[in-house]
C-alpha cells in the first residue's frame, strides 16, 4: 500500500517536497481505513482530525480528496504508468488466382506524433484496459511464434 501512496504523490508532483518520514504509520493506518470505505467524502468528514493530519503531511499541497482520488487510480492501474498509442499502417496487396500459398510477414513503422486528449477517467481506464489486453495478445503471439520456431 505504501508503494501506491508514494506513486500517487509522484503523480500529483509533490513527492519531492514531502518530508522523509512521509507516510508515517499513522498516515498508512488512516489511508487503509479510508480506502476501504465506499463514500470517500463522508469517510473523510467522519475522521476530520486524521484528514487534517494527512493534509499536513502532504504539506497542504493537495486536499485529502484529491489525494485519495489519485490513490484509487494508482491502485486500479497497478504498475502501469501510462499508455501511448502510435499507429500508422497502410497495406496494399494484389492477389492472383494462381498465386502460391504464402505467409505474410509485415513490419510496421510509426511516425512520432503527440496529441493530448481530454477524456473522462472511465474512458481512460477503458483505453488502458484495451491497451493492456492488446499487449497481452501480442506477447502471446510472439511466444507462440517462438514455440513454433523451436520445434
Amino acid at each position: 500500500m505504501e508503494l501506491f501512496v508514494l506513486s500517487a504523490c509522484d503523480r500529483l508532483g509533490i513527492r519531492k517536497v514531502l518530508g522523509a518520514d512521509f507516510p508515517t504509520d499513522e498516515h498508512m493506518t488512516f489511508v487503509e481505513s479510508i480506502i476501504k470505505q465506499k463514500d470517500l467524502e463522508s469517510a473523510l468528514k467522519a475522521k476530520s482530525e486524521e484528514t487534517e493530519a494527512l493534509e499536513k503531511g502532504l504539506e497542504n499541497l493537495v486536499t485529502a480528496s484529491e489525494f485519495f482520488d489519485q490513490l484509487k487510480s494508482e491502485m486500479e492501474c497497478g504498475s502501469y504508468r501510462g499508455a501511448t498509442i502510435r499507429m500508422d499502417m497502410q497495406v496494399s496487396t494484389r492477389v492472383m488466382d494462381d498465386a502460391p500459398d504464402c505467409k505474410l510477414n509485415m513490419k510496421l513503422s510509426t511516425t512520432s506524433w503527440e496529441k493530448k486528449l481530454n477524456m473522462t477517467m472511465a474512458t481512460s481506464e477503458k483505453l488502458l484496459f484495451e491497451l493492456q489486453n492488446a499487449q497481452r495478445v501480442l506477447r502471446e503471439d510472439q511466444a507462440n511464434e517462438l514455440e513454433e520456431n523451436n520445434k
